[in-house]
């Protein structure tokens, strides 16, 4: 993968059950990493080619198509923020983990969460 197209850093966070003081489970995220990736819009049209869901069930301009170099660890309902560039900071929820056109990376389909 050339690094050209890499062009925003992502922070990876994995989801971790913690209990607080009175014994409630709560959903938490730990920081795993950091990576540089590609960051596109997903079209309605790739959403119910990839995702398998009609074109009209998923609003497209909160679905992003994350291209990132290879990593085994990253699975669905891990959670990622982008740390440069104008949407810096907003959560992204990651609904699917595809391979990519390359062996050497993978395709996250990322949802912004509500903040």
């Amino acid at each position: 993968m050339r690094a050209g197209k890499l062009r925003w850093r992502l922070q990876l966070q994995r989801p971790e059950k913690t209990r607080d003081d009175y014994g409630e489970e709560s959903l938490t995220f730990v920081n795993v990493g950091e990576v540089m990736c590609c960051d596109e819009p997903l079209s309605l049209r790739g959403t119910a080619a990839v995702l398998g869901v009609e074109s009209g069930s998923i609003n497209a301009p909160v679905l992003r198509w994350l291209t990132i170099r290879h990593r085994g660890d990253i699975a669905e309902e891990w959670q990622v923020v982008r740390q440069t560039g104008d949407r810096a900071g907003v959560p992204m929820k990651v609904i699917a983990v595809r391979d990519g056109e390359r062996p050497d990376e993978i395709n996250l389909i990322a949802r912004y969460r509500r903040v």
